[in-house]
């Protein structure tokens, strides 16, 4: 049975393009690994370890921005192109961190210390996803939030993505609390996202991945190729060209 390691990665790459989803998910050709990948890695270790580093009686002490910040200054990376993207990230959790001592004066530290970081949950028999962040939104709801360090922040493609998570978490997550808010925040472009999960969000995301299911479960399946402005699909020689490499290139 086709089970996928991430999900959510060759559930876009299909509505992108079924053929190029073939290429990379059933041929099993292997993806360009771009610069902009090995950067993104970089500060998702960076916030993934983040605030187990913090020195929480310190913070606990702090009541404005500057202090904030001063207890995170010891904490960076060596890549020159991410160290922008982690000033940016520990301002973002500066204004996370007085929003939760107004918000919530008597415990300030479970709202703004995530609740899961990089969890991987399965999604039934289809394969796994991999949430950036798990954190409280009040006492009664949870919030996901995923990070985004491309040169991109569109929030139509946000709102599928963190609706695949939001029916991950919810129906196989096993967290406690429903999630009902979704959140995403781009450290390259200093931009936040944040709004409460719509209905309408997790089921047109939940047709699609049964669509999906439908699809490459049946026998013989058929991909076509989507073209678009970036795309490399041959209509000559009926194959798509991504990686390969041509004498003079």
């Amino acid at each position: 049975m086709l089970e996928f390691e991430h999900l959510k990665t060759a559930w876009k790459t299909w509505r992108k393009c079924p053929k190029l989803f073939e290429y990379l998910f059933i041929e099993h050709n292997p993806p360009s690994d771009a610069i902009e990948m090995q950067f993104g890695r970089t500060f998702h270790a960076f916030a993934e370890t983040f605030h187990n580093r913090v020195d929480k009686e310190k913070l606990l002490k702090c009541k404005t921005a500057v202090e904030t910040l001063r207890v995170f200054e010891p904490l960076t990376v060596d890549q020159p192109v991410v160290k922008p993207w982690v000033e940016n990230f520990k301002l973002f959790e500066v204004a996370r961190w007085l929003y939760c001592l107004q918000r919530f004066p008597k415990e300030p530290l479970r709202f703004w210390v995530p609740k899961a970081t990089e969890l991987t949950i399965h999604f039934g028999d289809l394969g796994l996803i991999h949430v950036d962040r798990i954190q409280y939104y009040d006492e009664m709801a949870l919030m996901n939030c995923e990070f985004k360090s491309g040169k991109t922040f569109d929030e139509r493609d946000l709102r599928s993505e963190l609706a695949l998570y939001n029916i991950g978490i919810n129906k196989y997550g096993n967290v406690g609390l429903p999630c009902l808010w979704i959140a995403a925040y781009n450290p390259q472009l200093n931009l936040t996202f944040l709004e409460r999960i719509s209905l309408r969000a997790v089921t047109a995301t939940w047709k699609s991945i049964q669509l999906f299911k439908t699809v490459v479960r049946s026998q013989n399946p058929v991909y076509k190729p989507k073209p678009s402005f970036f795309c490399r699909w041959c209509p000559c020689l009926q194959e798509c060209l991504d990686n390969k490499v041509f004498e003079g290139e």
